[in-house]
């Protein structure tokens, strides 16, 4: 992609003098979300564009940029795919979190960098993205960034979108700044887009038809494989037995673990022994969470400092997740029945076992609906219906294993999307130019 001639473009003034105006207030606030979260000082200096300094790229540089630890996993099999096809190509990680930072180095321990993105003004995209030189910039899903598109476009580096969605909400919001938005999406080379759906909402908004494809979700090939050494020595270190009923509840956010514990009170009547296992999405809350179950008068410990024969545990450690749900009958995942947008829905099916989850499922709606539409889960909106959804599965052993016998073939139909996705990016990989 050629470099775009030299000019500022009004909507890009427009941006900027608003960003100038909301500095006074925005910037605390942005800067107190920063120093909340680990080592948020040490990072301070990467949120102004100080970025590490890597050496230019010999064959090409990949910038991936994902928001949190759950994008940074979908869009792994689409980078190791491609830095497969295009040998000598590196890679670098930007996200917005630092669980996402520490995802990326599990998933990716060969990258160059790995690092915040910079607040989004101006001089300060300018200064990061001369410092990584990028020859192509992946966002995964829809990370739009008004200055960091202009500045890349501005420099010939071509910006591909992969599993492209907009959510019912923000697409409301964005078809009253469509002018807006028409501005942006003329920034980006392709949109690879989860559905026809999407890829409609993404036209509707004025990306150009010509630059937008339909692959699918790559997150049915993100997916995990079932990992049973993980999942037996997570048994034995939390002392369960294989036949004793078990609830695991991943993802979780404020206000949905109480919900879930009302909802074992009522369960645990119905199925002697029952336990749950309760992942909260960010770890730092698992103090909270083990408060919040002492409280309800129940036995708990801590994934890091297991107890024998405990109701509750809390899960907080990292990158186990995944296998905890293959030690359940039921999983529930979380941010659903609180407006988080969801997270993924696939994991316990992973394991052939079925999932249940709320209304707020804005980010994964194509999923959950593939997975309603294959009977494979359950969608609530309270706690009686919680209630009601794990206790149909707990009683029905039949039903059970209907799910654990027509999951595989389910995860194997939708698979595809990854190889779909690479051959759109790898023209872009080889024809970009690196960011002077």
């Amino acid at each position: 992609m050629p470099a775009r001639k030299a000019r500022i473009d009004a909507p890009l003034v427009a941006t900027n003098a608003v960003l100038s105006g909301a500095a006074p207030w925005a910037l605390p606030l942005a800067l107190r979300a920063v120093l909340m979260q680990p080592d948020g000082w040490r990072h301070l200096p990467q949120r102004f564009g100080f970025l590490p300094r890597i050496s230019a790229p010999q064959r090409g540089r990949i910038w991936l940029h994902a928001a949190g630890p759950g994008e940074v996993t979908g869009a792994a099999p689409v980078i190791r795919a491609l830095l497969a096809r295009r040998p000598g190509a590196d890679l670098v990680v930007s996200s917005y979190e630092e669980p996402g930072l520490r995802m990326a180095q599990r998933l990716f321990p060969d990258a160059r960098a790995r690092f915040f993105l910079p607040f989004d003004f101006l001089p300060l995209v300018r200064l990061a993205v001369a410092r990584v030189r990028p020859t192509l910039c992946v966002l995964m899903e829809t990370e739009l960034w008004p200055n960091f598109l202009w500045t890349l476009a501005r420099r010939g580096v071509p910006v591909a979108v992969i599993n492209g969605q907009i959510s019912d909400t923000a697409f409301r919001r964005a078809r009253r700044f469509r002018g807006f938005y028409r501005w942006m999406l003329g920034h980006l080379a392709i949109t690879c887009a989860q559905s026809a759906e999407e890829a409609e909402r993404f036209c509707a908004l004025g990306q150009p038809a010509d630059r937008l494809l339909t692959v699918g979700s790559v997150k049915f090939d993100g997916l995990q494989q079932p990992n049973e050494t993980v999942r037996e020595r997570l048994r034995e270190d939390l002392q369960l037995r294989a036949d004793e009923p078990l609830l695991v509840a991943g993802s979780t956010h404020a206000g949905e673990e109480v919900l879930v514990l009302a909802a074992f009170t009522v369960l645990r009547r119905r199925i002697p022994g029952l336990r749950v296992l309760i992942a909260p999405r960010d770890r730092t809350r698992a103090g909270d969470v083990a408060a919040l179950t002492a409280r309800a008068s129940y036995s708990v410990c801590r994934r890091s400092a297991p107890q024998p024969g405990v109701a509750v545990v809390v899960l907080d450690t990292m990158g186990e997740l995944a296998s905890a749900f293959g030690l359940g009958a039921v999983g529930f995942v979380g941010g659903s029945l609180v407006p988080v947008g969801g997270h993924n829905l696939l994991e316990p099916l992973a394991w052939g076992r079925p999932v249940v989850f709320g209304p707020h499922v804005q980010s994964f709606k194509e999923i959950a609906d593939a997975v309603l539409a294959a009977g494979l889960g359950r969608q609530v909106s309270s706690a009686p219906a919680l209630t009601k959804a794990l206790a149909a599965y707990f009683e029905s052993p039949e039903l059970l294993s209907e799910v654990a016998a027509r999951a595989p073939e389910f995860l194997r139909r939708h698979a595809g999307a990854t190889e779909r996705t690479v051959a759109a990016l790898l023209p872009l990989l080889a024809n970009g130019v690196v960011a002077r």
